[in-house]
């Protein structure tokens, strides 16, 4: 797991007085964070980092910040599981000084930064950062956790996709694309999205297909001729208009972007003009 990013937020946060800042706690006196988002650890994986625990040791020590009752982990809580798996008593720790909110926020990044996530996960994790407020734009979150601007865009792109779509992708962990995620998120009618989705998701179509099923050019009403009322003469919606009256034949002209219209002595007379 590259670091780099919690290492950013935390720099000048680690803890110096009166104790290291890194320690070898006892196993018992460190306890999970309930709030860490990830909830769900793979079994013969922690096995697999259990047994290499045992035989290397631990490379990346695990981070916590203490509390009252111990040291409540910020990152690192597949590592404790796997210590606790292998029956170690103590295990390597970087105390750091953070704040609820902080925490919350590194272990986030953290979750950003695992390579086992699809790209909704991980769009999920940084639409919470973005939402948190604890960053005043998206290039300085985008520089936070290492992810491009347009990366970032993306990401948070993928809230207008339908409950029941994110819902499906999260509980059958469906890999795909965020750049797939937006273009379905750019499809604005519910019912057409589910459908692309599951087109795609059965293989039948590709992202290019995908913007077939927006709705925005066919949302788009034609215009309704407009009349406005303008001392002596009607001007239309786009400006033009033209009155007569010679002897007993009063009327107007309208002119449109299709027809011109005449009306005289109250009775309507269409014009239409064709391309020869």
């Amino acid at each position: 797991m590259n670091l780099s990013a919690i290492e950013k937020v935390t720099q000048g946060n680690t803890r110096t007085g009166g104790v290291s800042d890194f320690m070898e706690l006892p196993i018992d006196n460190v306890y999970a964070n309930k709030e860490q988002p990830r909830k769900d650890f793979d079994a013969q994986q922690l096995q697999e980092l259990a047994d290499s625990i045992q035989e290397d040791g631990l490379i990346q020590p695990i981070a916590v910040v203490k509390k009252e009752d111990g040291y409540m982990i910020v990152s690192g809580e597949r590592r404790y599981r796997a210590h606790q798996l292998a029956g170690m008593k103590t295990i390597k720790a970087h105390i750091i000084n953070a704040d609820a909110a902080k925490v919350d926020e590194l272990a986030l990044i953290e979750n950003i930064q695992r390579a086992d996530l699809n790209d909704y996960e991980i769009a999920k994790h940084i639409r919470k950062l973005w939402e948190s407020g604890a960053y005043s734009s998206k290039k300085e979150l985008s520089e936070a956790i290492s992810k491009s601007q347009s990366y970032i865009s993306k990401a948070l792109g993928c809230s207008k996709l339908s409950e029941e779509i994110q819902r499906d992708i999260l509980n059958n962990k469906k890999p795909i694309g965020l750049s797939v995620l937006e273009e379905l998120a750019r499809v604005k009618d519910a019912t057409k999205q589910q459908e692309a989705y599951e087109k795609y998701a059965a293989g039948e179509i590709t992202r290019t297909d995908i913007a077939a099923y927006r709705e925005e050019a066919q949302n788009i009403k034609p215009k309704k001729k407009k009349y406005v009322q303008y001392g002596f003469g009607t001007v239309n919606e786009f400006g033009n208009f033209i009155t007569f009256a010679r002897g007993d034949l009063e009327g107007r002209i309208a002119i449109d972007t299709e027809d011109i219209i005449v009306t005289a002595n109250n009775s309507n007379y269409k014009i239409t003009i064709e391309e020869i």
